[in-house]
């Protein structure tokens, strides 16, 4: 009797399709709270057959998926970007491999993309810079190991370039006691470096190889700053703070 009767309503609405859409339809809209319920209900006891069905639905039906997606990110945007946060910490290796393949994929792009954004943000750039390279000095001390062992003649011919550059920036008229003055930075650099296990190093105030100028290598042009600092100080004319009371 039952399948009798399942069979008559199952041809009884495809005989009348349209009018029993707009019958539920109307319902529907008279009885939002009962719908709401009995679809919350719906949802919570075949989890898995709706995981299914949307499943093959998308497959089947991607152009109106990727429509669907792009309205909804439009008319959405602040929802997408917190989805794509949350998806990106939950999948934070697949997010890896993906930024590393996008990257090679378009390697010229992302360089001219990043060249531009530099040139048109240089100071957030160079806080960038400074951050990243505080944050990965191991990275960078491997990188540059690396590029020594496969540059050793460049390597020698930096070296070498900067001790000649020194020993010319020497002046001959150094008395004993100047050179002794010279000797004690060094000393006292390396005694800070064993005391604190902190790197230090002695710094030239005004480079001896200066883009418009050459330091002298004298005992009024050094001072000892830690190793980091002075790396990030490279070559570059010295502030009136770095200058203190010396005159060069």
């Amino acid at each position: 009797m039952a399948s009798n009767r399942k069979e008559y309503l199952k041809s009884y609405y495809i005989s009348n399709r349209d009018k029993c859409l707009a019958r539920d339809k109307k319902w529907r809209e008279n009885n939002k709270d009962l719908e709401r319920k009995r679809k919350k209900l719906y949802r919570k006891n075949n989890v898995e057959k709706i995981r299914i069905y949307q499943h093959k639905w998308r497959k089947a039906n991607p152009n109106r998926v990727k429509r669907y997606s792009i309205n909804w990110d439009k008319a959405n945007p602040q929802k997408r970007q917190l989805l794509n946060l949350r998806w990106r910490m939950r999948n934070s290796d697949k997010w890896a491999e993906y930024q590393h393949n996008y990257y090679l994929k378009n390697k010229k792009k992302r360089c001219e993309y990043s060249r531009q954004w530099c040139i048109s943000h240089p100071s957030h750039a160079k806080n960038y810079m400074k951050k990243w390279i505080c944050d990965n000095r191991s990275r960078i001390n491997g990188y540059n190991k690396k590029w020594r062992q496969l540059n050793p003649g460049k390597f020698t011919a930096a070296k070498t370039l900067y001790r000649i550059r020194k020993i010319y920036s020497t002046p001959s008229w150094l008395t004993k006691e100047q050179y002794k003055q010279i000797e004690s930075f060094y000393i006292e650099a390396h005694r800070l470096t064993k005391e604190t296990g902190i790197k230090y190093s002695v710094d030239h105030i005004w480079p001896i190889r200066g883009k418009d100028f050459v330091g002298l290598h004298v005992p009024w042009n050094l001072r000892v700053i830690s190793f980091s600092e002075n790396c990030r100080k490279n070559n570059k004319t010295p502030t009136k703070q770095q200058l203190g009371n010396k005159t060069v």
